[in-house]
Formats: structure tokens, sequence, C-alpha cells
């Protein structure tokens, strides 16, 4: 049965292939250990460096604020001007595709127009256009690239795992409607993992 984990670098949960230290638990999705230490990216003129910070950094891409008072925080920077890349926008795919749209989405690194108005067309809500978003260019189309992505890009669903607190095999489903509580802790999140009760939030359903 497959496996779950953090990676430890972009943070996001996965359940698919990963490389891990031989002396600790020190794991990184495939994305993550192919990028280079030296990041050439197409939203960004110069060169980016891999660097560790122990301080907040903000990334250019999302905005958010990397920093962790228990772990030094991998992170590209550019040694040219204050621009920072970190893990997690760094390998956002170039084009995607989202559900049963007719065409792709393309990472856009700049607003789209100069109207001054900009929304995601998804949740319709307002988006930063200084922060980097997918768009259709057929369809005139932006979204942010959480809305196109999902909440779990690097969540397979339908893997199942096997517990010693459950006779039956559990499988990773997308969040429902009903909400379900951890039948462990009774509390509800969007995602219950398989490391722990309740990794940080997707619903296991027994297969039986």
């Amino acid at each position: 049965m497959d496996d779950s984990f953090w990676c430890e670098a972009c943070w996001r949960h996965c359940n698919g292939f990963s490389y891990q230290c031989r002396t600790c638990s020190f794991k990184l999705d495939v994305p993550c250990s192919l990028i280079s230490e030296i990041l050439t990216h197409h939203g960004h003129e110069h060169r980016l460096l891999l660097s560790s910070i122990l301080f907040k950094q903000e990334c250019s891409c999302c905005g958010i604020e990397n920093y962790s008072p228990f772990r030094i925080y991998p992170i590209f920077r550019c040694t040219t001007c204050e621009f920072a890349l970190d893990f997690r926008c760094a390998t956002l795919p170039q084009t995607v595709r989202y559900k049963q749209h007719e065409h792709s989405f393309t990472l856009y690194c700049a607003a789209e127009d100069d109207s001054g108005e900009y929304y995601c067309d998804i949740c319709e809500e307002e988006r930063d256009p200084k922060r980097w978003f997918y768009y259709c260019v057929d369809c005139n189309y932006p979204a942010h690239s959480k809305c196109i992505l999902g909440k779990y890009p690097n969540i397979k669903f339908g893997s199942a795992y096997k517990f010693d607190c459950h006779p039956h095999p559990l499988t990773f489903i997308e969040e429902t409607k009903d909400h379900l509580n951890c039948d462990k802790c009774d509390k509800h999140n969007d995602l219950i993992g398989p490391n722990s009760h309740m990794m940080s939030s997707i619903a296991q359903r027994c297969k039986s």
C-alpha cells in the first residue's frame, strides 16, 4: 500500500514516490528533489540560488512568509534583487488542465492586462495582480493557482492504507459534503492522514 508523507521542501502532503534520507525521516517529493540549486525560472530575469533561512522571507510569487522557529526553511533567492521563490511556487507546472475546461492553463507571472480589476473566474474572488496565477488565453479565463490545482495537488486519491486501529483498508477520498469526523479523535478536518489520526486535512473511508 502507498505511504504518505510531508515533503520537507514544499511542505505539501504527498502519497507518491519520494526520496528519503537513510539516517532520518527527511523526505522530498520527486519534483523538489530534482530541482537544481541554481534555478533559472521564466518568472524572473536573474538566476536564483537555493538558500536556507532562519528568518521570515516572503515568497514573491504567492506572498506567503515562509518561517518556522523549529526548522531551517529552504527558499530560492536572487542575489541581484530581493526576489525570492519558495519550493511550492518554484515547482508550479508551467501548463495545467482544469477539470472539464476545454483548453490548458498557462502560469502567468504578471497581470494579463492593465484594467485595474483582477478576479479569479473559479472562486470569483479578487486576485492580487502582483501574484502569479493561471490563465487560459483562449477564453480570457484567469484563476488562482490554488483554485486550479486544488488543496492537495500531490495526493493520489484512491490509495489504500492499513491501520492497526481498523480491520479493513482505508482509502483517501476528497472531502465530502457530510463533513466526516475522524473516528479516532472525533474531530473534523478536510484531510485525515495515514501517519497520524489527523495529519492536516482528506477524509479516509473504509473500503469494506
